[in-house]
């Protein structure tokens, strides 16, 4: 009696799990099909030929940079959805085991029931990982703080650019009057204090021709910055979808010489027609100091506007956009 009664409940039981087993697959079937497009392509940034940076940089902005920023938006929205639809199922098995402990189903379907809810919460945390419509988020506002720090990368040089030739006018027309003065001594062979005098005016002069030198050198830096902008952009939106494409996976310059040039030549030819040529001591020292006043307020002046260039700033900037990825 106890085998008959034995076979017939077994076939009870298979077709009391059938629901349970539907379910699960149900789950299974229509959140997979929902995740397929969680994991985002990884996009070609492509750097425009245009021979001015600034412009450069303004169309990695405008194009790829939103375009990221849109793809970011709609990956969050799905991941969202999508983590919170997949809860359904496991909701659903939670209340088929409460009602089988209400009408005490058996520890058999109960086991039947966690072992659905297993898998299909494995299977689910495989799909969408815990935290990636927070990756997506901060996805989005990485690429978000490219565009703000690399804005200042589209702004062009121009006042830099004619600073910076004025100063190298100067340097020269500098260099140039130190020869001449050597030349003045030896032809003029001045008193002992003149010539005490004159090695003063040079030596401040060398002295203004040492520091102008140094503020070039930062100014072609600050230059060398903005003319790598499209670069500096191109590397930030590339590590941000390596990073956030890995995470989801692992879950589961133009040249301004031509411009410098041509500034510093004009100010030469105007310089060398206004230089006069030395015939006394007192001449020669006056020119010195001169040379040295202009140089050092042409230094000045290009250090100031090089300052107000934040392009070495946005440099730095940018690169550390996807640090908290």
């Amino acid at each position: 009696m106890k085998s008959s009664l034995y076979q017939v409940s077994r076939p009870t039981a298979k077709l009391r799990r059938k629901p349970l087993v539907a379910l699960s697959v149900v789950g299974l079937v229509l959140f997979s099909s929902g995740c397929s497009s969680l994991q985002p392509p990884l996009k070609e940034i492509k750097i425009i030929q245009n021979p001015k940076p600034d412009v450069q940089s303004r169309e990695l902005l405008d194009k790829a940079a939103t375009e990221l920023l849109k793809d970011y938006k709609k990956y969050y929205a799905e991941s969202a959805n999508i983590a919170d639809f997949s809860a359904v199922p496991i909701i659903g098995l939670a209340a088929v085991a409460a009602g089988l402990l209400l009408y005490d189903g058996g520890s058999g379907y109960l086991k039947g029931v966690a072992l659905g809810a297993g898998t299909y919460g494995a299977f689910r945390l495989f799909l969408v990982p815990d935290g990636l419509p927070k990756l997506y988020i901060n996805a989005h506002q990485a690429v978000s703080c490219v565009i703000a720090e690399g804005s200042a990368l589209t702004r062009p040089p121009t006042t830099l650019i004619a600073a910076g030739g004025v100063l190298v006018g100067q340097i020269e027309q500098a260099g140039e009057l130190l020869v001449e003065v050597e030349d003045f001594v030896i032809r003029a062979n001045p008193s002992t204090n003149e010539k005490l005098r004159i090695d003063n005016a040079k030596l401040n002069l060398r002295n203004a021709l040492t520091n102008a030198e140094t503020t070039q050198n930062q100014a072609e830096e600050v230059r060398g910055a903005f003319e790598a902008g499209p670069q500096t952009i191109a590397t930030a939106l590339e590590s941000i979808q390596t990073k956030v494409a890995a995470k989801v996976r692992d879950g589961r310059a133009v040249s301004f010489s031509g411009s410098v040039t041509s500034i510093s030549s004009a100010y030469q030819a105007i310089a060398a027609a206004s230089t006069p040529t030395l015939t006394s001591a007192q001449q020669a020292i006056s020119a010195l100091q001169s040379s040295t006043n202009s140089l050092s307020a042409a230094r000045i002046e290009l250090e100031s506007t090089a300052s107000r260039h934040k392009y070495r700033e946005a440099q730095i900037n940018v690169g550390k956009c996807a640090d908290g990825l």
